[in-house]
This record gives structure tokens, C-alpha cells and sequence, in this order.
């Protein structure tokens, strides 16, 4: 999930700091998540533009109209509990968070949103994740001293898909 939308403006010159770039985008469902700002100058304004897995978790398409908040109480993270989702580990063997979560997350202090999904590529295939729990609860940021929690039965697909039929 990399975690970022991109406008045509920078932010504030006044904001110094990470998280004052951070904000939070809801959907027309009302599924929302929390991500960074990149400047891009071939964004037409009023336009954004984000990954898919944004998208995804957003529950939104191309061209849907999002909302998009300034975040400034985004904390570091003590503890996230992440879980695979389950026909993304066939075959995978070994241990996920070392094998997978600790290079995506190394020094990227990448957002998490609580109930949000995201791709890992490592080695020849990619697994999805997803966040089950933050503490600080519902969002945080994933810092190099934030212990990661891969522990329980990996989610299943379909209760995932399920959720893009509901609204």
C-alpha cells in the first residue's frame, strides 16, 4: 500500500513536518484511510491521483469524488497486528514478517489504517495483507521501533470480497 495520493500543489510552505502532509481521504461509502501527499505538477487541480490500492481501500473508482482532510494527530505506532490474506500465501513458506513486513516497512514510515489491505512484493511473488489492529487504535504510522504482530489464521478472500458489494 503505498500510501500516498499526489495533487498539483505542495502543501503549505508554512507545514515542516511528515505528518502535516499527511491526510485522511474518505469515499462516497464512507470507508476512508490515511495517507501522504506527493506534489505533482501534471495533477490537474482540483484532481488527485492515487494507487489502486488506495482505491481499493477506498471502495472507490476512477473519476469518484473523494474527500480529502488535513491530519496532524497521526502517532507513532507500538504495536501492529497485520494478517495475510489467505490464497496470497500458498506455497509461501517461512516468516512473513521477516521475509516480508520489515523490508516493506523499513524506514518508510508508511500510514496504516485498521481494516485497510495492502500488496507486499518479495522474492517472485506478492502477498496482500491486512491491517487487523493498530496501537494506537484505528490509524498510525509504522516506525523502525514499531513491533509487528503477524500471529492468527490468515483471512480469507471472500470475506474481503464481500465487503465491495456492501453500499
Amino acid at each position: 500500500m503505498y500510501s500516498s495520493k499526489s495533487s498539483n500543489k505542495a502543501p503549505d510552505s508554512g507545514l515542516q513536518s511528515l505528518w502535516e502532509f499527511m491526510v485522511w481521504l474518505t469515499g462516497k461509502k464512507r470507508r476512508d484511510t490515511i495517507c501522504i501527499v506527493l506534489a505533482d505538477d501534471a495533477c490537474d487541480e482540483p484532481k488527485i491521483r492515487m494507487s489502486k490500492v488506495i482505491r481499493s481501500n477506498l471502495r472507490v473508482r476512477l473519476g469518484d469524488v473523494v474527500s480529502v482532510h488535513q491530519c496532524q494527530d497521526v502517532k507513532y505506532g507500538k504495536r501492529v497486528h497485520i494478517l495475510p490474506v489467505d490464497d496470497t500465501i500458498e506455497g509461501v513458506s517461512g516468516n512473513l514478517v521477516d521475509a516480508y513486513l520489515k523490508p516493506y516497512f523499513l524506514e518508510a514510515y508508511r500510514p496504516v489504517r485498521k481494516g485497510d489491505l495492502f500488496p507486499v512484493r518479495g522474492g517472485m511473488r506478492s502477498v496482500v495483507f491486512k491491517v487487523i489492529e493498530t496501537d494506537p487504535p484505528e490509524f498510525c504510522v509504522v516506525a523502525p521501533d514499531t513491533e509487528m504482530f503477524c500471529e492468527g489464521e490468515p483471512v480469507k478472500r471472500e470475506d474481503e470480497d464481500r465487503l465491495y458489494e456492501v453500499g
